[in-house]
């Protein structure tokens, strides 16, 4: 049912509540429903929504298309700055750098630019204490 909601919610004030329910979920149908809904169009919040609830997915969460969405400018900055939050809630190696990056490399577009150090912190939360230690000195 939580799939379907996914595939076929179109009252745009559900949208964002009916992603985030879905992220909670990991499964490779709710990964391939929110990637669908990704490809037809969203409005703004509601990409920003279905981009993090990818992130969720952990170990399955749709990288390359995280580190894609996570450079395209768009209104509002919300679809990037979800990617990057993606990027964090996958906690999979490698994507702090690339938060770091698109922080220190001037790659967010100014309203996104909120997201990097919220999407840093979420990745310093998961890192083990040594490698966070090491990572809050050198950002």
């Amino acid at each position: 049912m939580l799939v379907h909601a996914v595939r076929a919610e179109a009252d745009g004030r559900a949208l964002s509540l009916t992603f985030t329910a879905a992220g909670s979920v990991r499964d490779p149908r709710v990964i391939a429903a929110l990637e669908g809904r990704l490809a037809q169009g969203l409005p703004p919040r509601a990409a920003h929504t279905a981009l993090v609830s990818l992130g969720k997915q952990r170990k399955n969460a749709p990288l390359e298309l995280l580190t894609r969405r996570a450079t395209e400018v768009g209104f509002g900055g919300w679809a990037q700055g979800g990617a990057l939050l993606g990027l964090a809630e996958s906690r999979r190696g490698g994507v702090v750098e690339l938060v770091i990056d698109a922080i220190k490399h001037g790659q967010l577009a100014p309203d996104a630019r909120p997201w990097g150090p919220r999407s840093l912190a979420l990745c310093l939360s998961w890192l083990q204490e040594g490698a966070r230690k090491q990572r809050v000195r050198e950002t």
